[in-house]
């Protein structure tokens, strides 16, 4: 398979734009990881399986922990830090919670409590295995909870209410990209990374957070004066969660369920702020099926790109996008993670 790779600058994204950040974090609170400056690539094989022009990928799955998460979590941590924090607890449907214990480990004067579902996928109790270096028993085992010198992991059917919970108990400080207003910087290295490369932008979409994010990042570089238009946002969602992608698009039918495990937030934390960012952009909302997002996957598959079935949504919402009529030009699909 071709792939032209557009960008790849050997950095970390995140104190490399760190002056437009608030608060700037200080050197001494800056914790390592070489997250960001993801490539940005075009396939010829994927031009030709779905016939739309110019179509890039902004590659989030080659982050050191095959999510895009790894910025948000980041920038979060190390602004904690700074205000003094010690210790943080989390609860995720995998890729968050993988990002910090990835960033944490080699951290022992920092604690962490991870609250695991008992239901999470076997592929992500893998990728938090290899993060980790430890092998993690079947989460429904009686003695799968797991202590490690500075990282505590609990399996829990209501991991979201315990991590609250604990957080409340303990004085820790929740990891949650919904509400904690740290979440949104991380995302804005995205756009700095893209400024000028497209017009149109496609995020899968769960709470909307890396969403708004990447809205906010090019708000600053359009009153900056580096760009003249930002580009129009996108979100995509399945049809079991869409609180968010309804709005623009009624053409799906509504399911109980779906196998796209990370698109979970029913509520949608920052839905006001991601409407907002989608009509002053001019985009739009997508809803897909898990389907259409299986048949996605798959041609990434075969074009070598080894994404997550959030990741392939995109490529799922482009298609039904141009079923559409939608005008599309020069569009950017955000792979968010690895398969």
């Amino acid at each position: 398979m071709y792939y032209q790779i557009i960008s790849r600058v050997h950095s970390v994204s995140i104190w490399k734009y760190s002056t437009r950040f608030n608060p700037i974090i200080k050197p001494e609170y800056m914790l390592e990881n070489e997250c960001g400056e993801t490539p940005l690539e075009v396939s010829d094989a994927l031009y030709h399986s779905i016939g739309i022009n110019h179509l890039k990928f902004k590659r989030e799955d080659l982050n050191p922990t095959g999510s895009h998460k790894d910025r948000s979590l980041l920038y979060q941590i190390s602004a904690h830090l700074q205000d003094g924090a010690k210790s943080f607890s989390i609860s995720s449907s995998g890729n968050s919670l993988i990002s910090a214990a990835y960033i944490l480990k080699n951290n022992p004067k920092i604690s962490l409590k991870i609250f695991l579902s008992k239901n999470i996928s076997q592929r992500k109790l893998e990728r938090l295995s290899q993060t980790l270096n430890i092998q993690i028993e079947s989460p429904k085992a009686p003695s799968a909870d797991i202590n490690l010198d500075n990282i505590k992991i609990a399996f829990t059917a209501k991991p979201v209410s315990e991590s609250i919970k604990f957080a409340n108990q303990t004085n820790s400080i929740l990891l949650r990209g919904s509400t904690d207003p740290y979440a949104l910087q991380g995302p804005k290295t995205i756009s700095y990374e893209l400024a000028g490369r497209g017009d149109q932008i496609f995020i899968p979409t769960s709470s909307a957070t890396t969403a708004y994010g990447i809205y906010l990042g090019y708000k600053d570089l359009l009153e900056e004066g580096e760009i003249e238009k930002i580009p129009e946002i996108h979100i995509v969602q399945s049809e079991a969660v869409n609180p968010i992608a309804r709005e623009f698009d009624k053409s799906f039918e509504p399911k109980e369920s779906s196998i796209i495990s990370s698109i979970v937030d029913r509520i949608a934390h920052r839905k006001v702020e991601a409407i907002k960012a989608i009509k002053e952009t001019g985009g739009s909302g997508w809803v897909v099926s898990d389907e259409e997002s299986i048949k996605a996957q798959d041609l990434l598959q075969k074009a070598g790109i080894n994404s997550s079935i959030e990741g392939a949504m995109t490529i799922a919402a482009l298609e039904k996008a141009t079923q559409n009529k939608y005008p599309l030009k020069n569009p950017i699909c955000i792979i968010t993670g690895t398969r």
